[in-house]
């Protein structure tokens, strides 16, 4: 951030030997320094600067003036002609001896640094608490504070103004991106160094974890246009550092030049995704496929499309895939962008089994072209952030109750009842979410009779149910599973498409045939076998068949 521009703007007291001693008011103090600069403009927010410190607890709390920050004392400048003679800052010896950039001068440390004295007692980011100071320095879990960010609290915070989007900040934190001691940030082996370097995603078989589950090394995805997968901490870890990244501000916001603090989205490609797989029976191959430019929502959709999709299934049967006695082919979590366009799931083949949407379907154009009045941020981000919100969640729950939709998108295509006010879309929303619920149960229970073990990704005999031919559709039946119970909004982001993938999968589970009208009784048979209550089967049976008796 040094530069001359910045260099004018930021610099501390003119006109005055403020020094800083603790008799004086940080407005006192910062008095002499805004008499000369209270004109500067931050060339990041295009905020006036002294504007932005006066809204910061910094000021209002008595905390920090411009002389704690841009120390040392600055008196004047060192050219007497720049307020006496119009000279100007064109070079050093005429600016002030101060720092100019305080952050990357580790000056924040004072106050907030493991080492600190002078941590305020209440304020938020003066660690007031124990968890606080340890989210932001440890060298245990995921850290706010972690190799990459020391020096860079702008990565997360405005410097003239830390505490103006706080309360995001702290909705963040208790977000699946934020939450520094969630499994997506903490690995045994740590995320950073579980990378391939000198590859990429459409050539290789190797580790790509670094690209989303650390903020460095998303961010040398995204920028690479999907290419780079290199581990970035490996001389850290070696060295002893074994911090983790959460997915910080810094992933998501840039405005470009590389600062974060406007909170400016970043500019992320068009996303193509890769899906590679490899044995001794099918050899090497990658499938891909490329999603719409959803603009904005493009850093959602980089990493929330699956590590593998169901036709990866179908192309290792397609070459011959023998003895189908191998690890699942695994779709990781949290796929729904995958699903939303239809191509997350193991497709099932034969008679009536299409997968294809209903002509009214329209959540993959949400966000499109400003289709139906919802702007043009795509899906994702139309439905998880709109209006302003951190959480990255369309509704409010308690526990695993829905009790308010607050995405307010949700009433230009659901009318009425939908509305965030109304009672109708939550019970909507929570019948189905019951259901969908009920139905992977069900699902789960079924391939559980089958003798196969729902607690692992590990090798089984996928051929042992149904012979051979039958091993795809067996595992198919487990990837459906294993993609649906950790899409935990599947129910919502393509209905039709998961019912018919609930429905297939549990078909075929059975009695390895896939019958027109069987699944009701499997259900109730499970029901039967005391697998599931009363209130599973009622719900599972709803949600899938829909009172009609047959596929959806």
């Amino acid at each position: 951030m040094a530069g001359v521009a910045l260099h004018i703007m930021i610099t501390a007291g003119c006109g005055s030997n403020s020094g800083g001693s603790s008799s004086d008011s940080v407005a006192s103090t910062a008095a002499a320094c805004i008499s000369c600069h209270s004109s500067a403009v931050s060339p990041v927010t295009g905020l006036n600067i002294a504007t932005e410190w006066q809204a910061s607890t910094h000021s209002t709390q008595n905390a920090a003036s411009c002389y704690d920050c841009h120390e040392p004392d600055p008196t004047h400048p060192s050219n007497c002609n720049l307020c006496h003679g119009g000279g100007t800052l064109s070079t050093e010896s005429a600016r002030h001896d101060v720092s100019t950039n305080p952050d990357a001068d580790d000056k924040c440390k004072k106050c907030h640094g493991i080492e600190a004295t002078r941590a305020q007692t209440g304020s938020v980011y003066g660690f007031s608490t124990a968890a606080l100071f340890r989210a932001h320095f440890n060298n245990i879990t995921a850290s706010f504070v972690s190799t990459r960010y020391r020096k860079n609290c702008r990565k997360c915070h405005n410097p003239h103004n830390p505490t103006g989007h706080i309360s995001i900040n702290q909705e963040w934190k208790q977000s699946g991106h934020g939450n520094n001691y969630e499994p997506p940030w903490n690995y045994r082996n740590n995320f950073k160094t579980q990378g391939t370097a000198g590859a990429n995603p459409a050539t290789t078989y190797g580790k790509q974890c670094v690209r989303c589950h650390t903020a460095t090394g998303y961010i040398n995805y995204v920028s690479s246009n999907f290419t780079d997968i290199s581990p970035w901490g490996l001389a850290e870890y070696n060295a002893g550092d074994k911090t983790n990244q959460v997915l910080a501000c810094n992933a998501c916001h840039d405005d470009g030049n590389g600062n974060t603090y406007a909170f400016k989205r970043r500019s992320v490609p068009q996303v193509t995704a890769y899906y590679a797989y490899s044995t001794v029976y099918t050899k090497k191959f990658v499938l891909s496929h490329q999603f719409p430019d959803l603009a904005t929502s493009n850093i959602c959709m980089s990493c929330h499309t699956g590590r593998e999709i169901g036709a990866v299934i179908t192309e290792a049967k397609n070459r011959g895939f023998s003895n189908f006695s191998t690890s699942l082919i695994n779709s990781h979590y949290l796929t729904g962008g995958a699903t939303v366009f239809k191509i997350s799931g193991y497709e099932y083949s034969g008679p009536g089994r299409s997968y294809e949407n209903n002509s009214n379907y329209a959540h993959d154009r949400i966000g499109i072209g400003n289709y139906n009045s919802t702007g043009s941020d795509g899906p994702c981000v139309t439905c998880h952030l709109k209006p302003k919100r951190h959480s990255f969640l369309p509704v409010v729950k308690s526990g695993t109750t829905i009790t308010s939709v607050v995405s307010t998108v949700c009433a230009n295509c659901h009318p009425g009842g939908w509305q965030t006010t109304d009672s109708y879309g939550v019970l909507d929303l929570q019948l189905k979410k019951a259901g969908y619920l009920a139905a992977i149960e069900a699902l789960k229970q079924q391939i559980k009779a089958k003798n196969y073990n729902v607690n692992t990704t590990g090798s089984q005999d996928w051929e042992r149910a149904y012979g051979a031919a039958g091993g795809p559709n067996t595992m198919g039946a487990f990837f459906n599973y294993y993609l649906l119970s950790h899409d935990y909004g599947g129910f919502a982001h393509n209905s039709r498409y998961v019912k018919r993938l609930l429905y297939d999968s549990i078909d075929w589970m059975y009695d390895g045939i896939l019958d027109a009208d069987d699944v009701e009784s499997a259900i109730e048979n499970l029901y039967s076998l005391g697998k599931l209550t009363l209130q599973q089967k009622t719900d599972a049976i709803d949600y899938i068949l829909g009172g009609s008796g047959s596929r959806p």
